[in-house]
Formats: C-alpha cells, structure tokens, sequence
C-alpha cells in the first residue's frame, strides 16, 4: 500500500508539473481523474466501513486427525455500498503447545461476502482460533483502517480410528502382555452360612454346604458389582521439541486402547494427575460417545512436569480403586516415536514408575 501512495503521489506531481508546462486539455483531465478517482473511493471507503459486521463460525468443529477445518468468515454491512475488502488475521494455538500460527485470510468486498480459512490441523487435541486484527481498505487500496477484532472459535481434533488388527499390532506385546477382560473380585463380607431366604438383604453372600462335596457353594445376591477397567495416562510435560508430537501419540494410544476395550464389551476409565485440582482425575466411559466425552476432558488437562511423579504417590497409597488390570500408557523414550503400554501390578508399580522419573 506505500508503495501505491508513492507512485500516485508521483504520478500528481508529474501531472500537475506537465499542466504548468503545457496547457493542454489531456494533461487536464488527467489532473482531475488522479485526484478525484481517490476522493471518490475514500468517501466509499468511509460510508462502508460503517456498520460492516464479521461473523465467523466453524463448520466441522470436531473432526478426525489428517481432516481440514472449515472456518468460515461472512462479511456484512448496513450501507449501501457493503463492506469494505479486509484482511482477517487469526491466530491458531494447540493445547499443551507454547507454539502459534500464524494465518491471515482476505474478507472480499460486496453486499455480503463469505470466504474461508481451511486448514490441516497439526496436533490431536484442542484447537483455539484467536482472531485478533481485521484491517480493511478502499478499492483502489490508497486507505486502510485497522481494528482490534477479538474472537475465538474452538476445534476439537480427535484420533484416527484404526481396525482392531492394527490396535492388536501395537498394544500386544510379549514382555507386557495384558489381558481385554475383566474377572470380578468378590470383598463382600460374609454375614450368615444358610441359603438365601425371604426377607435376607439381596446385598449379602449367602453360602450352602454342597452334598456332593466337602466344598461350599457360593451365591451372591443383590446387583452386579460395576466392572471397569482402568487406563493411567501419562500427561508429564517434557522440556523437547518433540513433546507435541509425543503427547498426540499418547492421546492415539489411550483412545485405541478405550476402542479395544469397548469392542470386547468392556467398560473404562481414564486416570489422569490434573494439576490445577492438585488430585487424580478419572473420566468413566461405556460407550464410544462416552469414549471421546472422556477423552476430550483428558485433552483438557494441562501437562505437568512432576504429573507421573504425583500418580506414583496417590496410586501406591492406594487412594483410588484401578480395578483388574490396570493400564499404564506412558512415553519413556522421547527420541523415538514408539509409546508404552505397561501393565501396572501393584508389586512392580514404583519400579516403573522410578525408571520414567528418572528420565531426562
């Protein structure tokens, strides 16, 4: 645009020295159109930039890793002219991520124009779109008017769903092997040994002598004790460059896992350490709607660099129930791209979880 204003401040100059040379109708002319052509598009541009509006809105706001954003920006005015042309500048940041793009995208001009910023997301997580500065100009570019414009639209980007060979591939290992299923432990306290009879509480165990046995059979009255398994997820904060990249890869690997899970008709629970609670947090899901509901409040937590750390503490201090086969999903190695799926017993737990603490 400087340019442009010293080009026709040149061009005037040029113009107004010919007419002072020669009296010439062309050269005339000129100096009329050179000045009024300006003025007739800076008094456009100021009665259009009056009540011009910019609506933005996402179109897909949830959508799957490698998928495009559609966010639509939709310009309007109330003068008879309609909106002035603009640029929109925005600012697109990622959860857990210091780091920030930077994108603009052009308004266009007329009535009502709608226009688009489509973008690839880089990260699984949640996106924020800052729009922070719409500048707009006249037609011809000689004026500007910038405004502060703060709007901010969300995406949520989810996994990938992969087919369960894929899933068997990466979680089946043959040194931490575990199991898709769940065996009820039974800590019922035992009040009476007769059979159930009218009257008895349902929530009791009732036990009978077998007659054919020396052996007691057991039967358990009342409703079914829940079964869910719990998947430990590792959200600790690393100082790399790699981090981002890493910390999709456990959000894959926690959203792969919950998929396994429910397709052998299991239900789940991430266990995560939230920092601005300062406590354990788990997130229980039936269902795959309820999968990615638990997920998307995992991808809200923030990392920590002392979280592994404060899951060790609270979990061998047996302050939560982890059920049967507990799950540990961690990123021992940030140097390479492969993640861990750790069975976590109680009698190994602080080994693994030294081994990670004491990793750079």
């Amino acid at each position: 645009m400087k340019k442009r204003v010293i080009l026709y401040i040149l061009s005037v100059i040029g113009i107004v020295i010919l007419n002072c040379l020669y009296v010439n109708f062309e050269f005339m002319v000129m100096l009329v159109m050179v000045i009024v052509i300006p003025l007739f598009s800076y008094i456009i541009f100021s009665i259009s930039k009056h009540g011009m509006k910019i609506f933005v809105k996402i179109n897909n706001s949830i959508v799957s890793a490698g998928d495009n954003i559609d966010v639509r920006i939709i310009a309007g005015g109330n003068s008879l002219f309609g909106p002035p042309e603009g640029v929109l500048k925005a600012q697109i940041r990622y959860s857990n991520d210091g780091d920030t793009k930077q994108a603009e995208v052009e308004t266009g001009s007329g009535s009502m124009r709608e226009c688009s910023l489509d973008f690839k997301p880089k990260h699984i997580g949640i996106v924020n779109i800052y729009f922070t500065e719409l500048k707009v100009t006249d037609y011809i570019r000689f004026f500007s008017t910038t405004y502060d414009y703060n709007c901010i639209r969300k995406a949520i980007v989810f996994p990938q769903k992969k087919d369960g060979s894929f899933r068997a591939v990466d979680y089946q290992n043959e040194e931490d092997e575990f199991v898709l299923s769940f065996e009820e432990t039974d800590n019922t306290e035992v009040l009476d040994l007769r059979e159930f009879a009218d009257g008895d509480s349902v929530n009791k165990i009732h036990w009978k002598l077998s007659m054919n046995s020396d052996d007691f059979i057991v039967r358990q009255y009342g409703e079914e004790v829940e079964k869910r398994n719990t998947i430990i997820v590792d959200l600790t904060k690393v100082k790399t460059d790699k981090f981002r990249d890493k910390l999709d890869l456990i959000y894959e690997a926690a959203y792969l896992l919950g998929l396994a899970y429910l397709e052998d008709g299991i239900s789940a629970r991430f266990v995560v350490w939230d920092g601005l609670e300062y406590d354990i947090t788990s997130f229980d899901f039936d269902d795959e709607a309820g999968l990615e509901k638990a997920l998307l409040e995992v991808m809200c937590i923030k990392c920590e660099t002392d979280s592994l750390m404060h899951l060790n503490y609270i979990i061998m201090q047996n302050s939560i129930n982890l059920g049967q086969y507990p799950v540990l999903i961690t990123m021992q190695d940030y140097e390479s791209d492969i993640y861990d799926i750790i069975n976590v017993e109680k009698d190994n737990l602080d080994r693994i979880f030294n081994i990670k603490d004491g990793a750079d």
